[in-house]
Parts: structure tokens; sequence; C-alpha cells
């Protein structure tokens, strides 16, 4: 724990003498994992929130007006 302090310190000058902001309110030290940009970044990899994994999981499909799929508006292009 002591190395992980030293280290922390170290990182908090180098952003000082750089006149680099830490906002020690907005910081988290000694975690396994930190949301970020709504995903979960860990030791692990990067995952997405079981939250946002929850609500695409159970919502259903849309229809558009009545077709049973998806249509394109798009015009084919009429030759001159």
């Amino acid at each position: 724990m002591e190395e992980y302090e030293a280290l922390v310190k170290r990182v908090l000058a180098r952003l000082e003498r750089h006149d680099l902001t830490v906002f020690l309110n907005q910081t988290v030290f000694d975690v396994d994992t930190v949301e970020f940009l709504r995903y979960i970044v860990g030791n692990s990899g990067v995952t997405m929130r079981q939250k946002k994994v929850e609500s695409v999981r159970h919502r259903a499909p849309r229809r558009i007006r009545g077709s049973s799929y998806p249509t394109f508006t798009h015009e084919p292009l009429k030759k001159s």
C-alpha cells in the first residue's frame, strides 16, 4: 500500500508541474473498476453497465407504420 501511495503522489506532483488540475472530489483511488462514458473500465477490460444491457435486452422491436419490416423511402435514380 505504501508503494501505491508513493506512486499516486509522484503522478499528482508531475501533473502539478505541468499545470494540470486534478479535481479530488471527482477522483477515486484504489478501486478495481471505474465508470467512464457509460462503460465500466477495469483490470479485465471494458464492459457495458448492467443497467444498459438490461434495458436493451427487454426492449421490444418497433414496427414502422404498420410494416412488418423496415422500408426505405428513397426513390431510385432516374436515368436521363
